[in-house]
């Protein structure tokens, strides 16, 4: 345990919930403003939570802001790149036509986006250790990645394995297939409290899941007071709706319900 470490005794993980990982960065900027992403130690994530959780170590907000506010659909899915201009309908057919034909959606354009945005030497020398999770198909089982573990050159590999939503090609990585993380937990909370000098962690929750199965509900009994879970207190749009409209009304949910958790859970950060 090094000194450092210790000097930021707060984790924070990251759920799965595809464009409501928006949430997330509205929780990250309430975070921010009172001033308590300097005692983060610890990032992890599952599915989008994973590129969110990566981009907070690059301590960014602005930039993670933008990403999500000035882009599109277009970013992630191949076939809206390819059909943008052709109608809902031709949109769903063509998307339905490439899953049969590809056994998956592919996952071009969301692999060339994370690996313009994402800044492994960033993220690799942060001061927050980042982690994730990833579902491993090959042996059906979880693995959980902290990015000392991953080889040089793979970060992005490894985000966009974690971020594979199940509709979506496999990722492919040294000759292993992986899925989205939270097809092996949903909120890796646990990793970051396994992460050296961590005595606190803050979930920020956008999945459906972690409320309704027993796994979640027993996990949350067993760290107690240790861990503050902020969840939307709105219902948010569904988790494929990627407009401007959706991405940045759960933007400014995060920031209010982030200000209002802190402001009632004082005592947590002491």
């Amino acid at each position: 345990m090094d000194a450092l470490s210790l000097n930021r005794p707060l984790g924070l993980a990251f759920s799965g919930g595809g464009a409501r990982g928006a949430y997330q960065i509205g929780v990250w900027k309430a975070l921010e403003e009172a001033g308590l992403v300097l005692g983060v130690g610890a990032v992890t994530g599952a599915s989008v939570g994973a590129i969110n959780g990566a981009l907070f170590c690059m301590g960014n907000w602005g930039y993670a802001h933008d990403l999500w506010t000035k882009g599109d659909a277009s970013l992630v899915f191949d076939q809206l790149r390819e059909h943008k201009d052709k109608g809902l309908k031709n949109l769903a057919l063509a998307m339905a036509a490439d899953y049969v034909k590809n056994r998956g959606l592919r996952v071009n354009t969301l692999r060339e986006t994370l690996s313009r945005a994402l800044d492994e030497p960033a993220i690799r020398q942060a001061a927050a250790r980042f982690g994730l999770v990833v579902y491993n198909q090959n042996n059906r089982v979880g693995e959980y990645w902290f990015v000392k573990e991953i080889p040089p050159g793979f970060l992005s590999d490894f985000v966009l394995a974690s971020a594979s939503f199940p509709l979506f090609q496999p990722c492919r990585i040294n000759g292993q297939q992986y899925r989205d993380g939270g097809l092996a937990d949903l909120i890796p909370y646990p990793m970051a409290f396994s992460s050296p000098g961590i005595r606190r962690v803050i979930g920020i929750d956008v999945s459906v899941g972690t409320r309704i199965l027993p796994t979640y509900r027993i996990r949350r009994r067993e760290y107690a007071n240790r861990l503050l879970l902020i969840r939307p207190s709105q219902r948010l749009p569904l988790p494929l709706n990627f407009s401007q409209q959706a991405i940045r009304y759960q933007i400014q949910i995060g920031v209010q319900d982030g200000r209002k958790a802190i402001q009632a859970n004082l005592p947590f950060f002491i």
